[in-house]
């Protein structure tokens, strides 16, 4: 019985430290891809915004060679090619912020389920110290009745 209760013991410590780890793994994968989603949007949004630059450096001069000064509908082409590279900046720092968040949250969700384990952990420890007669706690009647006749009631 006793070896049974050790067994038991051992794994409830074992399937602790097994989900501990488990979600400690989980929160730092989630946190690394966080950070990533972070570096990646901000080159991303480098990447756009000089996407846009070049478009527009690029039609001022076709305008220029073609001998249109840079007024009316080229400066309005001009103008959406600067609006259009901003855009692309923008919605790159937004879908990365999106991606981010989410991943943090996971990060967050790992580190709640790291401290449930644990608490579990404790829980099922305890029981199996209560159920072997560790720590005051007798579980069968005769043990009880001896405990009783010790103590005189």
């Amino acid at each position: 019985m006793e070896m049974l209760l050790v067994a038991q013991g051992a794994g409830a410590v074992m399937e602790t430290v097994g989900g501990v780890m488990n979600a400690d793994a989980k929160g730092k994968v989630a946190g690394n891809n966080a950070r990533l989603v972070s570096q990646e949007a901000s080159e991303e949004a480098r990447l756009a915004s000089a996407e846009g630059r070049r478009l527009v450096s690029k039609a001022r001069v076709r305008a220029g060679a073609s001998g249109l000064s840079v007024d009316g509908s080229a400066l309005d082409v001009i103008g959406e090619l600067e609006a259009e590279g901003e855009f692309r900046s923008r919605t790159a720092i937004h879908e990365g912020r999106i991606q981010y968040d989410n991943f943090k949250a996971e990060e967050r969700a790992a580190k709640r389920e790291k401290v449930a384990i644990i608490g579990k952990g404790v829980a099922d420890i305890g029981s199996t110290l209560l159920t072997s007669g560790f720590g005051g706690g007798a579980t069968d009647k005769a043990a009880m009745k001896n405990a009783q006749a010790k103590a005189g009631l």
